[in-house]
This record gives C-alpha cells, sequence and structure tokens, in this order.
C-alpha cells in the first residue's frame, strides 16, 4: 500500500504533502521574523484587539513537523544531525528569558531545516525514498 493521507476528495501522496509544507513554511519565511503584539484595529470609534502571532514559533513548529515527517527517510548524518540540535535545544532551557530561548532555538532549527534541504536534494534522496508509490494497490482499487 502506499504511504498518503486520504482525503474525502483526493488522496495525497507523501512527496505532495512534503511539498504542500515546504510551501507553508516558505510562506511563513517570507515575512519578517517576529515576536507576537497585539494590533488594535479602531473602526468607527470601536477598538478592535487581535494578537499576531509569533511567527517564529510557527516556523519553529512548521520545521519540527517536517523533520517528523521525514523522520523515517533520515540517513545516518542527519539522524545525529537532528539529535545534536536536539540536545542543544535542550540546553537553551535552562535560560530563564523566554525571548532569548525563542531566538536561539529559532537559530538551531534553521540549521536543521537547512539539513533537510541537504538531505532532499542529495541525488533525488526523496524521489528514491519517499515517492515510489505500490503500482499493485492502485491496480487493486480500479
Amino acid at each position: 500500500m502506499s504511504q498518503g493521507f486520504v482525503t474525502a476528495q483526493k488522496k495525497l501522496g507523501m512527496m505532495e504533502v512534503i511539498m504542500g509544507h515546504l510551501i507553508k513554511i516558505g510562506e511563513i519565511s517570507r515575512q519578517e521574523f517576529r515576536s507576537s503584539y497585539i494590533n488594535i484595529i479602531e473602526t468607527n470609534g470601536i477598538k478592535q484587539e487581535s494578537i499576531v502571532p509569533d511567527n517564529r514559533k510557527q516556523y519553529i513548529q512548521s520545521v519540527e513537523f517536517l523533520s517528523d515527517l521525514l523522520f523515517p527517510y533520515y540517513d545516518e548524518e542527519t539522524l545525529k544531525f537532528e539529535k545534536e540540535v536536539l540536545a542543544d535545544v535542550e540546553e537553551l532551557k535552562t535560560n530563564k528569558n523566554d525571548e532569548d530561548y525563542i531566538i536561539g532555538k529559532f537559530q538551531l532549527i534553521r540549521k536543521l531545516f537547512r539539513k533537510i534541504n541537504v538531505l532532499m536534494k542529495k541525488e533525488e534522496y526523496l524521489a528514491k525514498v519517499v515517492l515510489p508509490e505500490d503500482d499493485d494497490n492502485e491496480t487493486a482499487e480500479q
């Protein structure tokens, strides 16, 4: 059976899920990275407040999810690198300042994201380990 996610409308293969996630990370990255803040909009004398989320945290969470998706396909080098990054993130937790923790974690996760990109580029890695679909399953469903 092929790997993928099934929706009511169509079946998504693993590559489509990964590419969709890379696009989302790109969208987050196109904005200036900033902490959350309260946005106040006044219309006809009525003030409305909304919280604009910290897009550094969104980036971190998105890269961590991408890493989770690709984890079964990591080579030894990437596994070792991820382990080192996660150990460095754990060390940051001793910092009492939340802003310094977020900045440090953001920088470490960016390094992980770059490593993931190197892995995906390496000799068309994804085409070899993620893309192959089980043609027998598609034939049986028809």
